[in-house]
């Protein structure tokens, strides 16, 4: 009697070593999934990074980029695991939420329209020289016509959003204004 009872305790272990087993490889084998799955994700992000035309790290709320050639507003940044969005608004005031390597997502380039636009003058550096700079109406700040760069920096603002950045740390002030819009 006691060895039956001995042989039903050795069978109870070693059911429990038997589903302790089938346990630890269920969770290593979740696991190495879960690790595969991030190692994905993260592959992903790293070729958002390095092929798109956007930079993640040079926009901010407000900014101005073209979204299959129109002007939109950037209105949310989101930067996950899963994908790099970033939430637009158009002229019809629709939403689009848009992965950072869609193709149709690019900088809008700054042009005298934009800058007329944004308050600024274009001035003739000396009479007849044929060259020019923009000033704004109200602040300090100035580009050059043909470089594109910001006076006394070595910053360049051909395109749009950069220059709304640019603007924005040297004044404190938007470039655009509630009441003044690219869309």
């Amino acid at each position: 009697m006691v060895t039956f009872v001995g042989n039903k305790k050795m069978t109870k272990i070693f059911e429990m070593k038997t589903n302790i087993q089938k346990f630890e490889s269920i969770v290593v084998n979740k696991v190495s999934g879960w690790h595969e799955d991030s190692k994905i994700r993260i592959e992903k992000i790293n070729n958002i990074k390095k092929n798109s035309m956007i930079k993640l790290n040079e926009l901010r709320l407000g900014n101005y980029i073209l979204l299959d050639n129109e002007f939109v507003k950037v209105e949310e940044i989101r930067n996950s695991l899963q994908m790099i969005e970033v939430r637009t608004i158009d002229k019809f005031n629709k939403y689009d939420e848009v992965d950072l390597d869609y193709k149709g997502l690019q900088y809008a380039k700054t042009s005298e329209e934009i800058l007329n636009k944004a308050n600024f003058v274009k001035h003739e550096v000396e009479q007849g020289s044929n060259e020019y700079y923009w000033c704004h109406k109200d602040l300090p700040f100035a580009i050059d016509d043909k470089t594109w760069n910001v006076q006394k920096t070595k910053a360049k603002v051909e395109f749009v959003h950069k220059l709304q950045n640019l603007f924005f740390v040297h004044t404190g002030y938007e470039l655009f204004s509630t009441d003044t819009s690219l869309i």
